[in-house]
């Protein structure tokens, strides 16, 4: 795993593993506990094989934020082709930024560091999803992103 060293921090854009899946396990939990809603009472279970065969076709972006070796966040994607635009789209799958790696600009750092490797990897725009309970739409804003649409999730079972 090489990456950026950004401050005391290891920017990686990472293959998609089940080691890498079992690091982002403990992260995911917190995860879910913080934005809680309808999703509540779900347990993470990461569909690690569907994630492996994306990234195998080039369609999952995994990025990490490391101290020392430890992963403190994620930043997942899905890469597709945009069905009304056909270009080179990201969607925004899940992210993660454990508490202890979120002060200062980190967060904006690491977006940003986002951003640029997707691309340079052709993508020509990014979806971010933000939920109503972490509503991280301020820093995304910051950083050039702007309201598209709303989504709103129901749960059936």
């Amino acid at each position: 795993m090489d990456g950026d060293l950004v401050d005391e921090f290891t920017f990686s854009q990472e293959q998609f593993t089940d080691a890498l899946a079992e690091e982002i396990y403990p992260l995911a939990e917190l995860h879910n506990k913080e934005i809680g809603g309808v999703i509540q009472n779900i347990s993470i279970k990461i569909p690690i094989e569907f994630y492996k065969n994306l990234d195998e076709s080039g369609m999952l972006k995994a990025f990490c934020l490391r101290k020392n070796c430890e992963l403190l966040g994620y930043n997942v994607f899905t890469a597709v082709i945009h069905p009304q635009y056909n270009v080179l789209c990201a969607q925004h799958d899940s992210m993660y930024l454990h508490p202890s790696a979120r002060a200062g600009f980190n967060a904006i750092k690491f977006l940003r560091w986002c951003d640029e490797m997707l691309k340079n990897d052709g993508i020509v725009f990014v979806t971010q999803n933000v939920t109503h309970q972490k509503d991280f739409s301020p820093l995304l804003k910051r950083i050039g992103y702007r309201p598209h649409e709303t989504i709103y999730i129901k749960r059936l079972n």
